[in-house]
């Protein structure tokens, strides 16, 4: 069941990574930004609302499961504003790096707090996605003349987002055994696209009243299909995290959506792939094979 997950989670990757960046070229103000986050996560919520509603299994919540999911729900806020920003100065494929290297989190989390240990072989895999992340890097500012210091800390915000949803929904795996996925979900994106809305009533009128901070039907029909497609990764990651090891189930989703990122900035985005990509794409494949055989 954990591959078949796995599986339809990284199908839901591909059309992540292709509405992400072209939504990144079409938000480019806070205005734009807050609308389309509270378009994005209000849908996704309803979305769990509706799983609610349809499995009948009534609303199941504690104050534990409120908390983890507002913490989940304020991480995949900061993951989507910081991502958004970064593939502006960056390829898909270097962001998607710093943000399968976000696994170092659930996977110390799962030795210090779930008891889930890793293998010397495993760890290995982990540096070798790090070794992965600096070719890409490398490659990533010869294509991008943008690529600064600002970029550097855009990525490491987005790993350590990233790494802090993966742990949220470890969490909630683990300490609310018992409470339903759906819930979790619809609390996660829900609180968090309201809190979005309401702040997009702050932002200053000049910028508000710009053509630039509409959402266009465009940006419209891109932010339904990330909606629905982050909501189904949320939604099977969170499960799968009950029967999977978190250093298999986070390095194979993340690492995986690497690989996927950077097929899908050369196909659709005409990111040329360097030999140092190449070798960084090479170096995580081998590093998720490492990782699952040992």
């Amino acid at each position: 069941m954990g591959t078949a997950y796995i599986s339809i989670i990284l199908l839901c990757r591909v059309a992540q990574h292709l509405c992400a960046k072209r939504s990144s070229n079409r938000v480019d103000n806070l205005s734009c930004f807050f609308k389309y986050g509270a378009f994005r996560h209000i849908l996704s919520g309803i979305l769990g609302l509706l799983l609610i509603l349809i499995t009948g299994n009534g609303f199941r919540c504690d104050l534990l499961t409120f908390a983890i999911s507002l913490f989940s729900g304020i991480m995949i806020a900061a993951s989507t504003g910081l991502g958004l920003a970064v593939l502006k100065s960056g390829t898909v494929a270097l962001s998607s790096m710093f943000g399968t290297a976000g696994l170092l989190i659930p996977c110390i989390a799962g030795i210090v707090l779930f008891d889930k240990p890793m293998s010397a072989g495993q760890w290995f895999g982990v540096i070798l996605l790090f070794v992965a992340a600096y070719f890409l890097i490398t490659s990533s500012s010869k294509i991008y003349s943008g690529f600064s210091f600002k970029t550097l800390l855009l990525l490491l915000g987005v790993m350590l987002s990233e790494g802090f949803t993966m742990l949220a929904q470890q969490m909630f795996a683990f300490y609310v055994s018992e409470g339903d996925v759906s819930v979790f979900s619809f609390l996660s994106f829900g609180t968090v696209g309201i809190l979005m809305l309401l702040i997009s009533f702050f932002i200053p009128k000049k910028q508000e009243n710009s053509s630039n901070s509409r959402l266009t039907p465009e940006l419209l029909g891109l932010g339904t299909v990330l909606s629905v497609a982050v909501f189904v990764i949320n939604q099977l990651v969170t499960i799968a995290a009950e029967v999977v090891s978190p250093v298999i189930l986070f390095t194979f989703v993340n690492g995986g959506s690497t690989i996927i990122g950077a097929v899908v900035a050369a196909v659709f985005f005409q990111e040329k792939l360097t030999l140092r990509s190449i070798a960084g794409i090479m170096l995580g494949v081998l590093s998720l094979v490492i990782i699952k055989g040992l």
